[in-house]
């Protein structure tokens, strides 16, 4: 579970440089969702994303 939700924040971060372009955008967005699915994930299926938000004071 913590991979996926790394790989989701991963997602995140890539999806918001705006210095690259789509297609590499998208070649980074298909990487992670094949190893999304290597590690046993059903990609197929809808999947449910989380935001997590704690205060470190």
């Amino acid at each position: 579970m913590r991979k996926i939700i790394a790989l989701f924040f991963a997602l995140l971060s890539i999806m918001s440089c705006s210095s690259v372009q789509d297609d590499e955008k998208q070649e980074h967005i298909d990487t992670i969702f094949d190893e999304m699915e290597l590690q046993g994930v059903d990609i197929k299926k809808p999947l449910l994303y989380g935001y997590y938000f704690y205060d470190i004071l």
